[in-house]
């Protein structure tokens, strides 16, 4: 029941032309239409016309598919979490305009309905953090889409329709055929964006690893155990059926008629969890994109009491106040791959500040740097922005050996890091990279959405990373794609609410909704965001950890005193011991060096030992020349102490040892 000029368009639906020859140029050899087409086409005299280009009725349907193409891969990309907003920002700057406009809508009409009258700019930033919240958004932001380029459609064919006729080169729908380019077609801007995003949608999305049948097949398997029912209008088809073949008949039909490729990934997720990891990496993540205005206003409510806690202060939590024994905290291990990429031995200029951030060039941060009289405190390495923990980070540069500063790029797939291994390998030796190749690499893995990383050294990925199974690399190669040794356990707790995890040499983390606390076997404490957390650790079987799998904690505050480093008259020596170092330790001496210096006391000499375990991969020893007026210690090895308590009742054990040090 085909007419034959419905035959043609879908014949010419996917046929693209080259606008700087003939029009009867096409892409296909005739060769390609079955034999069955050229004989409707014969019996009709030739009305398909394969030497011109589609009728207007099939130009129009090809680019409403082109258009229902972008929309759904778009929304579903976004519903997968295979890409975040920032990634569209820059790849599809079309859409990112219309998500970014719809977000501002979105707040405009929470202050109206919600009272707030606090940072806009801050709550526009939690908002594309949250995942609910944004479900709601890209609801709004795919209609929005849509119209948006059905707009571009429609007034971009106006145009040419209308100088095709300014020019007398339409008398009839038929003439359109003749033309020098198809008439129906989006703008020449939209459409280099277009070819931009399907580059990105065939690295970032059209790249599942796993056969689709398994997940379809454990969705089968869970319905027709009865592990989960079906809707209830299709559960009495399903019961009233006799054989087990009729019985998937029906589950098949429901599975067609009623899901969609996102449905059974979410179903995998929740009720298959072992398929999904086998099949899936460990941080996809299913937005909900059926929460209602309601629900989504309510969320942003939370949100604007989370701010109004940040704006008063939130409570102070330290190390000593967590508990990770046995029997108060569970063992986790760490699933997330990351790709570690060198620092170049020569670095550019880095400034410190005293909160333990950094500065880079002439952009700063927050935090006031680090003086000594009127100069500001630097070093040579690199600086690089961190969105999860919204900081910047430096990596320093020249150091040897096991002390050589790596980047850590965090929560990176293996499409990801084949790209990334690519474009490291083009620079050749991974350790003779120079600066401005390593910035290539990071901005290149930012537009892929990875801006996630942080520093480390090598003693800390020999003794705690590996190579991602099955992943080829460079033979005892540091850098490229790892994963943390499955014989590194971690301990992990829960908190409530808001608060600030201190560290002990001025760093410190916030959370404003819950957060997970993991603490690593070198004793370090990392505190994770909900969404963050429960992609990137996983129980010790390496099941999915839920909220109410993680024993709660509120903090036990023991008596704190905050004291000032002062230097009194009278006394010519201060002498200060930095127990547990690493780069948090470094960076503690230098300030207390020119905190002192900056004081400048009369006839008063510094001096600091650094005291830091030997084994932990995360320390390293440090001896920066200063002045004559203060020296620094080398390193001394305390083997096996894990926490600054620890050390100091080792200490206390053999005070005769250390009376050198403690004098």
């Amino acid at each position: 029941n085909l007419s034959p000029t419905f035959i043609e368009g879908i014949i010419k639906r996917f046929w693209r032309y080259d606008q700087s020859k003939p029009c009867n140029f096409y892409n296909h050899d005739m060769e390609e239409i079955p034999d069955i087409v050229k004989n409707i086409n014969r019996a009709y005299n030739g009305v398909m016309k394969f030497d011109s280009f589609n009728h207007i009725e099939g130009q129009i349907a090809a680019q409403s598919d082109r258009l229902s193409f972008n929309v759904t891969d778009l929304e579903d990309g976004f519903r997968i979490g295979r890409f975040k907003p920032q990634m569209i920002k820059n790849n599809f700057p079309f859409a990112w305009d219309i998500l970014d406009r719809t977000v501002d809508e979105f707040i405009a009409e929470c202050t109206i309905t919600v009272s707030y009258d606090g940072n806009t700019n801050l709550l526009k930033t939690n908002i594309y953090k949250d995942n609910d919240i944004m479900g709601f958004i890209y609801q709004r932001f795919a209609v929005s889409f849509r119209e948006a380029l059905m707009q571009d459609l429609l007034n971009n064919t106006i145009a040419n329709l209308q100088r095709a006729i300014d020019s007398n080169l339409i008398h009839h729908a038929e003439d359109i055929r003749n033309l020098n380019s198809v008439s129906v077609e989006f703008s020449s801007t939209l459409n280099e964006q277009f070819k931009k995003y399907a580059r990105f949608c065939r690295e970032n999305i059209f790249t599942m690893t796993a056969p689709f049948e398994h997940f379809v097949a454990a969705m089968i398997n869970n319905y027709a155990s009865g592990k989960v029912q079906i809707p209830q209008i299709w559960q009495k088809i399903f019961n009233d059926a006799q054989t087990i073949g009729e019985k998937i008949n029906i589950i098949a039909k429901y599975l067609t008629c009623e899901i969609t490729d996102c449905d059974v990934i979410n179903h995998v997720l929740e009720y298959s969890s072992d398929i999904y990891c086998e099949y899936f990496p460990s941080y996809e993540s299913i937005q909900d994109t059926n929460i209602t205005l309601d629900a989504a206003l309510k969320r942003t409510s939370e949100l604007n009491r989370q701010f109004f806690k940040e704006e008063i202060g939130i409570p102070i939590i330290f190390a000593d106040d967590l508990d990770f024994s046995n029997d108060k905290s569970i063992p986790v291990i760490s699933v997330a791959k990351k790709f570690i990429l060198s620092v170049p031995e020569v670095g550019e200029t880095v400034q410190i500040t005293r909160n333990g951030k950094y500065k880079s060039g002439e952009e700063f941060h927050q935090g006031d740097p680090v003086k000594c009289g009127n100069d500001i405190i630097s070093g040579t390495g690199i600086a690089v922005y961190n969105s999860v923990n919204d900081q910047w980070v430096a990596a320093i540069s020249g150091l040897q050996g096991v002390d050589r500063n790596v980047i850590i790029i965090n929560e990176v797939l293996q499409e990801e890091a084949i790209q990334l291994q690519a474009k490291f390998d083009g620079y050749g030796d991974p350790e003779k990279i120079t600066m401005l190749q390593l910035k290539e690499i990071l901005a290149y893995a930012e537009s892929l959405g990875l801006t996630n990383r942080y520093p480390s050294n090598v003693a800390f990925i020999n003794v705690m990373m590996e190579n991602v199974q099955g992943y080829e690399n460079r033979s005892g190669c540091i850098y490229g794609w790892k994963q943390r040794k499955g014989t590194h356990i971690c301990r992990a707790i829960y908190l409530e609410g808001a608060g600030e995890l201190c560290h002990p040499f001025g760093e410190s983390e916030k959370f404003y909704d819950g957060a997970l606390f993991v603490k690593h076997s070198t004793g370090k404490i990392h505190v994770l965001a909900n969404d963050v957390a429960f992609r990137t650790y996983h129980h010790i079987n390496n099941s999915l950890i839920k909220k109410e799998d993680i024993p709660l904690q509120k903090p036990y505050r023991a008596e704190k005193f905050q004291t000032k480093h002062e230097f009194k008259r009278g006394i010519n020596s201060t002498h200060i011991v930095i127990v547990g170092a690493g780069v948090s330790g470094i960076m503690s001496a230098t300030y207390l060096i020119h905190e002192f210096l900056d004081a400048n006391p009369i006839d008063h000499t510094l001096e600091i030992s650094i005291i830091d375990s030997i084994s932990n991969p995360g320390g390293c020893t440090y001896n920066r020349p200063t002045s004559t007026k203060s020296s620094m210690a080398n390193s001394i090895g305390i083997l096996g102490i894990q926490s600054p308590t620890a050390c100091i009742e080792h200490i206390n054990q053999d005070p005769e040892k250390w009376k050198n040090i403690f004098r």
